[in-house]
């Protein structure tokens, strides 16, 4: 048929320029469009994607120079579609490996110990809080107050207070935030304090208690961008509870996988905050006004890390949270526990997560290569304006560079 007949010619003409984006798309097109053949888009966008790692001479004959294309566009939609499925997968397991070994880094930095100077910074902090209980350890606008009487909670035997916890969740929470505003991970979690079930569900359970801790406003303030309105905008609410100031518990609602987790170091399966959660959940989406289908379950982790001490408890669901953050699967033992309270005395008198300083040396030495190069090519051109003293003060602020990517940031500015 003559595409002077065929009513569909110019559709189909437009609907393949719009794909013409390289030179193998432009070929599949118009072998589709000769053959007078469509394609949805979805498939389409993942040739896009893809094609270009096919070997066109070996695997699929098209396009090749000096090949008439009338004679060699002989490969069916099926066999160029399934081909791009099999790179598809081959994409999705590497990035799969990719991800278990960079959740593996995260993990190793999280239980490494740790040093001897680090050590002594908290124990000579531990001998001025036991003088001194009312000295202030730690003091910041967004997260809080910790003093003498809270920080040696943190030695050995002794259970941890409020205070200690949600000072603790405020710093996951700020780091969490950090990191997925940059891209550097991929779950977004606000973490209540202990105070939020309290409200809730402390004196029998009263939605209105609680009600405008996840407005827009708060949330935003609390946690990340205005993109987030709900709770239902991230993926996972993290709460430590406090249980009759007996025990302490982590619950997690799991918005991304749609469950409510619960986890226990006593190996409770939380089944009796699961009716509270799910009643919460209910009437959030009312409160919202929001159209959402829920149909959520329990969830309870087999083989969670048990305590076998009476005080530990406080240390285990600060643990929890981290590594609840960071999506990985807690894995720690009760003989990590004096390391943990270690950890946690140094990361509050310093106001900085060990993770955090990890994953920063980390994005630091990603960022040198590309500011050397920009900070070099602007600085050599100011050193032509400037003449023999601006090359000198070139050289002095490049080799500055090697040393601290802060200096970088600053200069580059």
């Amino acid at each position: 048929m003559s595409h002077k007949l065929d009513p569909n010619y110019e559709k189909r003409k437009k609907y393949f320029q719009q794909f013409s984006k390289n030179k193998y798309i432009n070929i599949v097109g118009l072998w589709l469009f000769k053959k007078k053949k469509t394609l949805s888009v979805k498939p389409m966008n993942r040739m896009i994607g893809y094609l270009e790692e096919i070997n066109l001479n070996k695997k699929v004959e098209l396009g090749k120079k000096g090949t008439n294309l009338n004679t060699s566009l002989t490969i069916s939609t099926d066999k160029l579609i399934k081909q791009t499925d099999k790179l598809l997968d081959c994409r999705a397991k590497e990035q799969e490996k990719n991800q278990t070994d960079k959740q593996k880094q995260i993990r190793d930095a999280k239980m490494k110990p740790l040093t001897e100077e680090q050590k002594k910074l908290v124990q000579r902090t531990f001998d001025k809080a036991n003088k001194d209980i009312s000295v202030l350890i730690a003091s910041n606008e967004e997260l809080g107050q910790v003093y003498g009487k809270d920080i040696i909670r943190l030695q050995p035997r002794i259970w941890l207070n409020d205070e200690i916890i949600n000072y603790y969740a405020a710093m996951l929470g700020k780091r969490n935030r950090t990191r997925f505003e940059n891209k550097q991970c991929e779950c977004s979690v606000v973490l209540m304090n202990s105070f939020f079930y309290t409200k809730l569900a402390g004196s029998g359970y009263k939605f209105s208690n609680v009600s405008r801790w996840t407005k827009p406003a708060q949330l935003q303030k609390r946690c990340f961008s205005k993109k987030v309105n709900t709770i239902f905008d991230l993926h996972k609410v993290i709460i430590p509870i406090n249980m009759s100031n007996t025990h302490w518990v982590c619950a997690c609602i799991n918005i991304a996988e749609k469950r409510f987790e619960f986890y226990d170091s006593m190996g409770s399966d939380g089944k009796q905050f699961y009716e509270i959660f799910k009643r919460y959940v209910e009437d959030e989406i009312k409160d919202k006004k929001l159209e959402i289908k829920y149909n959520w379950n329990h969830y309870h982790l087999k083989g969670i890390p048990r305590q076998n001490n009476a005080y530990d408890c406080g240390v285990f669901t600060c643990k929890f949270m981290d590594w609840l953050c960071d999506n990985l699967t807690p894995d720690f033992s009760q003989t990590d526990m004096c390391d943990f309270r270690l950890k946690m005395a140094h990361e509050i008198i310093t106001n900085e997560l060990l993770l955090q300083i990890f994953i920063k040396k980390k994005h630091e030495r990603n960022m040198k290569k590309f500011l050397l190069v920009e900070l070099k090519e602007k600085m050599m051109k100011k050193s032509d304006e400037k003449g023999m003293l601006g090359y000198s003060l070139v050289k002095w602020l490049f080799r500055l560079t090697l040393l601290s990517i802060e200096v970088n940031v600053k200069v580059y500015k």
